[in-house]
């Protein structure tokens, strides 16, 4: 009911309405009018988004939407969707849309009828993006283990593959130990978030560091003693950062480039283990000798005769501390003796005598250079 001259009245319900009109002028005459008005349906709109739709799978939007036909035969004419992404449709009852990016959407379905009456309504479509992981390579040494771990950005699992295009993962878990490394290797990882949605597939290396070579330079491999001192270094490669010599002997050392000494005679391995800058290991070797010579070499004959050959007896002596050599002849008479390894004798006895063609008696003691005693007795021929 309105009094107004010119009222406007929201009906709630479709379907024919009657008005009536009822005109009373200000002398009392009244006058009636009857007039039928048909108010059609509006349509009820409904639309479910879909659940769990991961990025780069299509999102399926299921119509609901109806409208009451028993009145005028309403229908549907056309429907208009707006994805929330900046795209629309339109006349397509059920569509499916594929978004770009991951995010929540507002997604809007606008319904008309055939009477040009319409309905709207606004749903989330989530639409779950499983960012990549972190990837934590891993560089070793020469048959090491290496440890690849991946770090998901929120939650999910993780699933390891042998290749791009492997079908079925080998490991599962946010990190793998892998089997020695000999040769760089890489392997494919994807994350799975809760909602069943897969990260790419992503490439996670087992490298392996530089690998250097180095040998063992001495300063000579063969040594005499007294003075058996030898100086090491390594040739190569090898960036070394930490050493550790062993010179066969029981004695060691931790400097770069040592030197040492050996006290006794024989054959040492020596061997060095290097750790580089980057932790990696090498080993190697060589053998150093180490020898005692010692000598007195004494002649058998000499020829005192004048003709500037061979007129002198002397011995050749090799690393001799101290020396005596003394001369008999035959009856055991001292003919000749001297403290001295760099002596002269011309055959002579001590009051300048000349000795006699013939065999005559020496005896030489020698101390070396460890106190040791050598001793030899022989004859020498002399020759006119």
């Amino acid at each position: 009911f309105s009094s107004d001259s010119l009222p406007v009245h929201v009906y709630q319900q479709p379907g024919p309405h009657d008005i009536l009109l009822t005109v009373e002028s200000t002398t009392g005459c009244v006058d009636t009018q009857l007039q039928r008005v048909v108010v059609f349906p509006a349509p009820d709109v409904d639309f479910v988004t879909e659940p769990d739709v991961c990025l780069g799978e299509a999102a399926h939007l299921h119509n609901m939407s109806s409208i009451r036909s028993d009145i005028a035969n309403d229908f549907i004419d056309s429907w208009q969707w707006d994805f929330g992404d900046g795209n629309t449709a339109g006349s397509d009852p059920a569509p499916v849309h594929l978004y770009a990016t991951g995010d929540t959407f507002a997604v809007t379905l606008t319904v008309i009828s055939d009477k040009g009456c319409r309905d709207s309504l606004v749903r989330p479509q989530i639409v779950y993006e499983t960012p990549d992981p972190v990837l934590q390579h891993d560089t070793v040494c020469f048959s090491d283990q290496a440890l690849l771990n991946v770090v998901p950005v929120g939650l999910g699992t993780v699933e390891w593959y042998e290749s791009i295009s492997e079908t079925q993962p080998f490991h599962a878990g946010f990190n793998f130990l892998t089997a020695p490394v000999v040769s760089g290797y890489t392997y494919y990882v994807e994350v799975i978030s809760p909602q069943n949605c897969r990260s790419r597939r992503l490439p996670i290396e087992a490298s392996l560091h530089r690998e250097g070579s180095g040998f063992i330079l001495p300063s000579d491999t063969v040594l005499e003693m007294p003075t058996a001192i030898v100086s090491f270094e390594l040739g190569g490669s090898i960036d070394g950062d930490r050493y550790l010599w062993d010179f066969g002997d029981g004695t060691t050392s931790v400097a770069e480039a040592p030197a040492h000494e050996y006290q006794y005679p024989g054959k040492y391995k020596v061997e060095v283990q290097v750790v580089d800058v980057n932790g990696c290991e090498y080993e190697m070797e060589k053998v150093i000798e180490v020898k005692k010579i010692v000598h007195v070499h004494i002649p058998s004959a000499f020829s005192p005769n004048g003709d500037g050959y061979n007129d002198e007896f002397y011995v050749q002596v090799y690393k001799i501390q101290q020396f005596n050599i003394r001369i008999f002849n035959r009856q055991g008479k001292l003919m000749f003796e001297s403290n001295d390894p760099d002596f002269r004798w011309n055959g002579s006895y001590p009051n300048g005598q000349t000795a006699q063609e013939g065999v005559y008696v020496y005896q030489m003691k020698a101390v070396d250079f460890d106190g040791l005693l050598l001793e030899q007795q022989g004859t020498i021929t002399v020759f006119r």
